[in-house]
């Protein structure tokens, strides 16, 4: 279970079980998984949109989940039952609800005589008669998010088989596991892009381990691409930027529901349910479902490549608020800001540049920077794709050819700047928070000091000393802050050591460029590199700052 620093979200992976859930069972030999796995999966997807036409009322679905529940698993993370590794979290759990720690006797006995114990509880779909099963990638890890030393999975026949872990993706959360079974009932995948607001639909799963349990609500939002919630393992350095696309449901998830099927009113598997956002770890009826379409991406990358292979563009980009949408003469917020482009890259190679704002896609939209990480994974490296843009204001169709995401990031790890110690004496007191916290507030429209620029500002250019100092990429170039007042209109965004590259898309490298690239009386756009404490590297923004009419 992981509870977010900022707004108590759980993920609902592990439901830490009470004793009297459990009873030692031996796992017959023919449950281990030893079946190779084949290169495809055999399952079933129904592309057809939602029948919505039949407006007549409906008493039950229980024909409807008499076909879905048999291919719904119980899926148990297990650890060898070994006194020293019990771990703090599962007694902590108990400390926290109130109940009864577990004997010391172990849950499961394989074929082999060792002994395990259950780490947690998730549910999965079966979606193929072979036994492949869709979960969650945090259900078949342990607590400290590394593999679980054995997953076990109930069946809803009451067999108990050893699974094999076929792939796990923690970008997207999603895993494949395997069972050596033949003929089990499955579960039909729908497109999830065709979900609409208001569809009704049915959790499935087996929340806090109380057995097979069905819930219902309606889609409550689609496209959740803003969360925060998962983070890339290609990305080490920006916590965050995993791809979520999530349905949001009000059907009661809870802890266990983890890797069970959201399925539309047909039965058909829409979603995986995987997260909720409550105070308490809780249902509150605000639940998070992995798209089934992203689920067939990663289920058949995994079995074909034993990878998620994702494409990549080589842009760096942050959301588009109003006064950027004002900068850029944008109709509104929607799109990705690109803030950086990679040497090299795709979108380097096909144009794009910083200041660029992406709204689609190929035919999707994109209105956050989220959703353009989401779509452009979605694609297959070497995948040509159409990337519109808005270029002051006008819209452009560029082509790009995607690169392979973890070899880009491969090499963009290696050349990344991370700040660290320098033996040479330093000019600058590097990057420095302003104490404005009890000094008097910032003034709007404070006008420049004599022989300053941009009011309580002062500025000098990037010379190869401060380079070194400030251990900034050795292209940079530009103007650094090397003081600022407190009472300077520009002290929140612009602290001591942050390096200004361009202003309006005109690259300053003398106060003079600064001064003819101002445009006063305005929102101007201001390109800076500084220093994330958060991650310990530098990192590039854009950002808007009014400039008073009489700072030139």
């Amino acid at each position: 279970m992981k509870l977010t620093q900022s707004a108590s979200r759980f993920i609902t992976i592990v439901a830490w079980l009470t004793a009297s859930c459990w009873s030692p069972a031996f796992v017959s030999s023919a449950s281990a998984a030893t079946t190779k796995p084949s290169s495809t999966i055999n399952y079933s997807f129904d592309e057809t949109p939602l029948d919505r036409a039949n407006q007549d009322h409906l008493s039950s679905y229980a024909d409807m989940l008499d076909k879905v529940t048999p291919a719904v698993v119980g899926v148990y993370p297990s650890r060898m039952a070994q006194p020293e590794r019990r771990g703090r979290s599962l007694q902590q759990y108990y400390n926290r609800y109130g109940t009864t720690p577990p004997p010391i006797d172990p849950d499961w006995t394989d074929t082999k005589g060792v002994n395990y114990w259950y780490i947690g509880v998730g549910s999965g779909c079966v979606i193929s008669s072979d036994g492949y099963i869709l979960t969650n990638n945090h259900v078949v890890d342990d607590e400290n998010e590394q593999p679980a030393d054995a997953v076990l999975v109930k069946l809803s026949d009451g067999r108990e088989l050893i699974a094999k872990v076929i792939g796990a993706d923690k970008a997207s959360d999603l895993a494949l596991i395997k069972i050596d079974a033949k003929d089990l009932p499955t579960i039909k995948m729908a497109d999830s892009d065709k979900l609409r607001v208001g569809d009704i639909v049915f959790a499935v799963g087996n929340p806090m381990d109380v057995g097979m349990t069905v819930t219902h609500g309606i889609v409550s939002a689609v496209g959740r691409s803003d969360l925060g919630l998962l983070d890339d393992p290609q990305n080490p350095s920006s916590t965050g930027t995993g791809f979520e696309n999530f349905i949001q449901t009000d059907a009661s998830i809870n802890p266990g529901n983890s890797g069970g099927p959201l399925v539309d009113s047909q039965g058909r598997l829409v979603g995986l349910n995987s997260v909720i956002e409550s105070p308490s770890g809780g249902s509150i009826g605000i639940g998070f479902a992995i798209p089934s379409t992203l689920a067939r991406h990663v289920a058949d990358d995994l079995i074909r490549d034993g990878r998620v292979r994702r494409g990549a563009l080589g842009v760096g980009t942050e959301e588009v608020d109003h006064n950027l949408a004002e900068a850029l003469h944008m109709p509104n917020t929607h799109g990705a800001l690109v803030k950086d482009v990679s040497a090299g890259s795709p979108a380097a190679k096909s144009g794009l540049q910083a200041g660029d704002v992406v709204v689609k896609i190929n035919n999707d939209e994109v209105d956050t920077a989220g959703k353009l990480r989401y779509l452009v994974a979605l694609s297959d490296p070497g995948t040509a794709i159409d990337v519109t843009i808005l270029r002051d204001g006008k819209p452009q169709i560029m082509k790009v050819v995607l690169a392979d995401r973890e070899q880009m990031y491969q090499e963009i790890n290696g050349l990344a700047p991370v700040r660290g110690s320098s033996s040479a004496p330093s000019a600058l007191p590097p990057f420095q928070t302003n104490p404005i916290g009890n000094n008097p507030a910032p003034t709007a429209d404070a006008m420049p000091a004599a022989g300053e620029i941009m009011a309580g500002l002062s500025l000098t250019p990037v010379t190869a000393g401060i380079r070194q100092d400030l251990q900034l990429p050795n292209n940079l170039g530009g103007l650094v802050v090397t003081d600022v007042s407190r009472t300077s209109p520009y002290a929140y965004e612009f602290k001591v050591g942050t390096v200004i590259t361009q202003v309006n898309k005109k690259t300053v490298s003398t106060l003079d460029d600064l001064s003819a690239a101002l445009k006063p009386g305005e929102l101007n756009l201001f390109y800076v590199y500084r220093y994330d404490e958060t991650t310990n590297t530098g990192t590039t923004a854009i950002v808007t700052h009014m400039v008073p009419s009489a700072a030139k």
